[in-house]
């Protein structure tokens, strides 16, 4: 019995001897788990839901629910405008991390192309252009 290309049989006599039967369940479920997660929240994901503010103030506990429990997102709409989304907190904190990493490579992007441009200057050249420009500012 093969199960996503590891055998089954080797995880559960390698575990046999040393848990009961219902914590090698659980060891094979998470085991599972874990090899799958990361599909089926890209899954998920892909199966966003709309709803309209007033829907939400009748039904907020359920998609609350949905959206910590399962990640599912919620576009919520007012007049039929998508206004705003409902993520989990895990996602929020992916997506802050995501943007932060994007700043940081613009960053590290521009800092290359001004070495790349004073490339041909030495650095006391650059050191008293940055002084001037530091005192035309202070002016």
């Amino acid at each position: 019995m093969r199960m996503l290309g590891v055998s089954a049989e080797k995880i559960l006599t390698s575990h046999l001897k040393t848990t009961s039967q219902a914590n090698l369940y659980m060891l094979l479920c998470t085991y599972v788990y874990s090899l799958t997660k990361g599909f089926l929240l890209n899954e998920m994901r892909i199966m966003q839901k709309i709803i309209g503010v007033t829907e939400i103030q009748r039904r907020f506990r359920s998609v609350f629910d949905d959206v910590v429990s399962m990640h599912v997102p919620y576009v919520l709409t007012r007049n039929s405008r998508p206004e705003a989304v409902l993520i989990s907190y895990e996602e929020f904190l992916r997506y802050q991390e995501l943007e932060e990493s994007q700043v940081l490579l613009r960053f590290d992007k521009l800092v290359n192309r001004m070495v790349a441009q004073n490339a041909a200057y030495s650095d006391e050249e650059v050191a008293a252009d940055v002084a001037a420009a530091r005192a035309e500012i202070e002016r």
